[in-house]
């Protein structure tokens, strides 16, 4: 019988600007789109595995060690970088904005 672990990376905080999709790997698994209010879902074997999360601006990366039987659950999003984030998406319908990826609360 084969042990198995997840990690489940959602898009769901409050904090997240809601705009631009992010990309989601995990270890060398493919790439996924994610959206906001949407979550992925990946099957691992147990033992510690690297989360990339990215907006193809900015990447975060988070190690996370999951046991048989666990599932790690995750957070990531996009949020508007310093204080001059929001006036310029108004004006110009874009800005820089950098990416999160933490534990869920």
């Amino acid at each position: 019988m084969d042990s198995t672990a997840t990690i489940i990376v959602s898009r769901t905080s409050e904090r997240d600007i809601k705009v631009r999709e992010l990309l989601v790997a995990v270890g060398a698994m493919s790439t996924q789109p994610l959206r906001f209010g949407k979550l992925l879902k990946f099957e691992v074997a147990p033992g510690i595995h690297e989360v990339m999360v990215s907006n193809r601006l900015y990447t975060k990366r988070m190690t996370v060690d999951v046991k048989e039987g666990e599932t790690v659950k995750l957070v990531g999003g996009n949020v508007g970088s310093g204080c001059l984030f929001k006036p310029f998406m108004v004006i110009t319908g874009m800005g820089a904005y950098k990416v999160f990826l933490e534990p869920e609360a």
